[in-house]
C-alpha cells in the first residue's frame, strides 16, 4: 500500500482497498481543514475486542517504541484500507513506511502488516497525521453500539467486512 501511494502520479491521492467504497463524493476530503492541518488522513480499524483499544506492539516503552525514538501512547491500530494522503507533505513518512514494509520479514514479527507500517512510519518521521476518532461504516460487522459509525461529515466511506455469526 505505501508503495502503491508512493507509485500514484498525483500528491493528493485517495487509496481504497478493493472492499472499501465511496458512499458520496470524497474529494472534500482534499478541501477539509483537518487535511490541510494534517496532510494525511486515517480511519481507526475495528478493536479486536471493545476493551483491547491501541497497539498490541511490544511493551510500554519498550520494542519499537524505543528503537524509533516514539513515546508511548494510547492510540487506535489503523485500517490502512483507506488513506487520504498530501504526498508532498507527506513523503518522508511513505518512504519509512514502504521502508518498513520492504523489511517486512523483521518488522512484521511485532505488529500486523502493512496497516502498521503508517502508523510506524509517519511516527518515527515525526509526519503529522489525523487518526480520526471514528471508524468508518461497515457492511457485514456488528460494531460497538458506543462508535455507531462516525461523523458524516468526515465518512464518505464504507468498509466490507467479513460477517461473523453466534449461535
Amino acid at each position: 500500500k505505501p508503495f502503491a501511494l508512493l507509485a500514484s502520479p498525483f500528491q493528493h491521492t485517495l487509496f481504497l482497498d478493493p472492499d472499501s467504497a465511496a458512499v458520496r463524493d470524497p474529494t472534500f476530503l482534499f478541501d477539509s481543514d483537518v487535511y490541510a492541518h494534517a496532510g494525511a488522513l486515517f480511519w481507526p480499524d475495528f478493536p479486536v475486542r471493545p476493551d483491547k483499544v491501541g497497539r498490541g506492539v511490544g511493551q510500554q516503552g519498550g520494542g519499537l517504541w524505543r528503537m524509533f525514538d516514539v513515546p508511548y501512547r494510547k492510540e487506535w491500530e489503523f485500517e490502512s484500507g483507506q488513506i487520504v494522503v498530501d504526498k508532498e507533505r507527506a513523503w518522508r513518512g511513505l518512504w519509512m513506511a514502504a521502508h518498513i514494509c520492504k523489511e517486512a520479514n523483521y518488522f512484521f514479527q511485532d505488529f500486523l502488516g502493512d496497516k502498521e507500517s503508517f502508523f510506524w512510519g509517519f511516527s518515527a518521521t515525526r509526519t503529522p497525521y489525523l487518526l480520526n476518532p471514528i471508524y468508518l461504516h461497515s457492511l457485514g460487522a456488528v460494531t460497538d453500539p458506543e462508535h455507531p459509525g462516525g461523523d458524516p461529515e468526515l465518512i464518505p466511506l464504507l468498509h466490507a467486512s467479513a460477517i461473523s455469526y453466534k449461535n
